[in-house]
C-alpha cells in the first residue's frame, strides 16, 4: 500500500468514528431534552412512550374508572389458575420480565400477597410477548400469586381510562370494581408498600 492509498485509508476510518461520535451526541442530546421537559423522568420504563403528551409521575395517583370484573378471564394464566372474576379489593401489578425495576419490586408483591394482616390479593399481567419468558421470571423469583400473560396489551386496553400511559411496572388499586390509585414506577420498601396500601382501602 503506497502512501496516498495509507492517507485515505486513514482518512476513512477517522470520518468513521466521527460519525459514531455524532450519532452518539444526538442520542444523549434527545434523552436529555425527554428529561428536561419532563416526558420521561429517571427510573421509568417505557413500552409506548407517552402518550398524548402525558407526563409520567412516578408513585401515588389518584384515579376513577370502572374495571370489568372479567377483566383476566381471557388471559393465559402464567404460573397457577387466575380468576374468571376479580375479588372485591385487588392490587393489579402490570410488569414484564425485560423491566429490571419489576423484577425488583416483585419480591414485596409477594410478600404482600402472603401478609394475612393485609388480606389483600394481589394479581399480576405480564406484557411479555413470550409465555415462557413471563414463566422463568416467575420461576426465578419464586412468585406464586396469580399471573396472566397480555402480549397483545389487550387488559391495558381496557383499562385505558385509568393506565393510559403504559410504562412499568404500574399497580392499580382497584376496590369494588372501581381503579382507586394508581403506582407508576417500582415499590422500593416493603414498610412504605404495606402501609400505603392500608391506608388506601381503609
Amino acid at each position: 500500500m503506497d502512501e496516498t492509498e495509507q492517507l485515505r485509508a486513514a482518512l476513512a476510518r477517522r470520518a468513521s468514528r466521527q460519525r459514531l461520535w455524532a450519532a452518539a451526541t444526538v442520542i444523549v442530546v434527545v434523552l436529555v431534552g425527554l428529561l428536561l421537559v419532563g416526558k420521561l423522568k429517571p427510573g421509568s420504563s417505557l413500552l409506548n412512550g407517552v402518550a398524548k403528551d402525558d407526563e409520567i409521575t412516578l408513585g401515588w395517583a389518584k384515579v376513577g374508572g370502572a374495571v370489568p370484573a372479567d377483566l383476566l378471564a381471557a388471559a393465559a394464566p402464567v404460573n397457577g389458575a387466575v380468576p374468571a372474576e376479580l375479588p372485591r379489593v385487588v392490587l393489579l401489578n402490570f410488569w414484564a420480565s425485560y423491566c429490571g425495576p419489576c423484577r425488583e419490586e416483585m419480591p414485596m408483591l409477594q410478600r404482600l400477597a402472603d401478609d394475612p394482616d393485609v388480606d389483600v390479593p394481589v394479581l399480576g399481567v405480564s406484557f411479555d410477548q413470550d409465555l415462557a419468558w413471563a414463566r422463568e421470571f416467575q420461576s426465578s423469583l419464586d412468585v406464586r400469586f396469580p399471573n396472566a400473560n397480555d402480549p397483545g396489551q389487550y387488559v391495558a386496553e381496557r383499562l385505558e381510562k385509568v393506565y393510559p400511559v403504559r410504562a412499568l411496572p404500574a399497580t392499580l388499586l382497584v376496590v369494588d370494581g372501581e381503579a382507586r390509585w394508581i403506582h407508576l414506577g417500582a415499590f422500593k420498601q416493603y414498610r412504605s408498600l404495606r402501609q400505603d396500601v392500608l391506608d388506601r382501602i381503609g
